[in-house]
């Protein structure tokens, strides 16, 4: 949207990936009042509603997605007894990230109060936002910079392979616009201009690294 074709990527937000089990106890859709019910479905349905409203208050570099879901006994006459949703959350600040993590493991405490259920939240992978090599960055620019072309200096917000490799060398990244910024979805697509504009950005920089 910022209408400028190239991206100068100056590093990587942080990623939390949570599992968040909600345990209740399974009935009779039927036979079970309302009153008794310890419905992890409805739980967990809660919490997901408050995470992702908490990620939209945050501020305006927060991620938070549930993205995955799975319940037993998954039946359409059972109350479910336990449901596992996926939380991703994504900051490029660590001291932000920390505190966004700290909320929503604090919201699902609160949430499962509501019927007599239990909870477990367990953090499965944990990647430390990354500050790419200034002087690779600075590189990047000069290169966009005799392409002739505007950028934009931005954080990227999906890891890559880049991510691993600033752990052992110094590491930059050049971004292309994808149409309506689609990422993840078989309509993603990119300009052959902007491709090409790329591939220039990346000349200049191999001539300029070469001298």
């Amino acid at each position: 949207n910022a209408g400028k074709p190239i991206g100068v990527v100056t590093g990587v937000q942080g990623i939390y990936e949570l599992d968040v089990t909600v345990t209740g106890f399974e009935s009779h859709a039927g036979t079970t009042p309302m009153s008794v019910r310890k419905d992890a479905m409805s739980v967990a349905a809660a919490m997901i509603a408050a995470i992702v409203e908490h990620g939209h208050g945050f501020d305006a570099d927060a991620r938070v997605t549930v993205g995955h879901l799975t319940c037993q006994p998954n039946s359409p006459s059972t109350i479910p007894g336990k449901v596992r949703f996926s939380v991703d959350v994504r900051h490029p600040s660590q001291p932000a990230l920390q505190r966004l993590v700290a909320d929503i493991e604090a919201i699902c405490v609160q949430r499962t109060a509501l019927r007599g259920t239990r909870v477990d939240v367990q953090t499965i992978a944990e990647y430390a936002p990354v500050v790419f090599d200034a002087q690779c960055v600075e590189q990047v620019r000069r290169a966009t910079a005799a392409a002739g072309y505007p950028y934009l200096e931005m954080c990227s917000g999906a890891g890559h392979d880049a991510v691993n490799l600033s752990y052992v060398a110094p590491t930059a990244m050049v971004f292309v616009p994808c149409k309506a910024g689609l990422s993840h979805n078989e309509a993603e697509d990119a300009d052959p201009v902007h491709l090409a504009q790329g591939a220039s950005v990346l000349a200049n920089l191999l001539v300029d690294c070469a001298r």
